[in-house]
């Protein structure tokens, strides 16, 4: 699934090659994407209109369009990006909304598994409070002590919290399990059995792993010899001692860590 380093290279993507362009026409090719709006009503929004700006928080891309004054928020689910291209024989399989500019350039969302949505709403303060979304992992205002205070009281294991957006948003299966790898703890350890020193740890390397990632355009092969994520398959080893990954379930999702590297206290 898009995590926050995913989705801020598809932001990356949308500055760099479709603001402030005229969008000629609005192709709706599988309306289960639209949310709480006709797909009528969505093409004569949009069409003869500009993107002007975008930003995210989270897993969420809210995108400001000239002359309107609700935001296009996007999602992506677990399968989704965007494309932007000229030719028709260019356009990706399952492109469910495609947006074509005054230039005859497209900019294409795609969604293999259509678990994404694309909705308009009022703006985005209002729709992160409607959904109680909580702060971004990467935002200056969430620093160490909100997070430790975040996390003071909390029940449940720690691969569960970190995926929680109601407390941090942005962080999902894959990106719980790398901040865990790379603070050496356990993804089942319990939030109310970890120090504060390593509480710490685990919000220095949230940092640090997120932006690693946004460094290097989400292209995890350039990590292998660090990231977990590298590896996350059958038979995948560890970067670190090349011991044989373990997988468990928590909270329904599969967590992949190193026995060695991250044991259960």
């Amino acid at each position: 699934m898009p995590e926050l380093p995913e989705v801020t290279i598809f932001k990356q993507y949308i500055d760099a090659t479709s603001l402030h362009q005229e969008i000629q026409a609005v192709y709706v090719k599988n309306d289960f994407v639209l949310k709480d709006v006709t797909v009528a009503l969505f093409k004569k929004a949009i069409e003869g209109h500009e993107f002007t700006s975008v930003s995210r928080h989270g897993k969420f891309l809210f995108v400001a369009l000239n002359k309107m004054t609700d935001v296009l928020v996007l999602h992506f689910g677990m399968t989704g990006f965007l494309k932007y291209y000229l030719h028709d024989k260019e356009e990706p399989d399952h492109a469910r909304i495609i947006f074509q500019f005054s230039n005859n350039y497209h900019l294409a969302y795609v969604s293999q598994r259509m678990l994404g949505e694309v909705r308009f709403e009022k703006d985005k303060s209002s729709f992160l409070e409607k959904r109680n979304y909580g702060p971004d992992a990467m935002d200056d205002s969430l620093n160490k002590k909100v997070f430790k205070d975040l996390l003071k009281d909390r029940k449940g294991t720690i691969k569960s919290v970190l995926m929680n957006q109601e407390l941090v948003s942005g962080i999902g299966n894959e990106f719980s399990d790398e901040i865990l790898f790379h603070s050496q703890i356990h993804p089942k350890t319990k939030v109310q059995d970890l120090a504060q020193k390593k509480v710490d740890e685990i919000y220095e390397q949230m940092r640090v792993v997120l932006q690693k990632a946004i460094d290097h355009n989400t292209n995890y092969d350039e990590l292998k010899d660090s990231f977990l994520l590298a590896h996350r398959e059958k038979n995948g080893k560890c970067p670190k001692c090349n011991s044989k990954l373990n997988t468990i379930n928590v909270s329904g999702r599969t967590a992949y860590f190193c026995p060695v590297c991250q044991p259960i206290n």
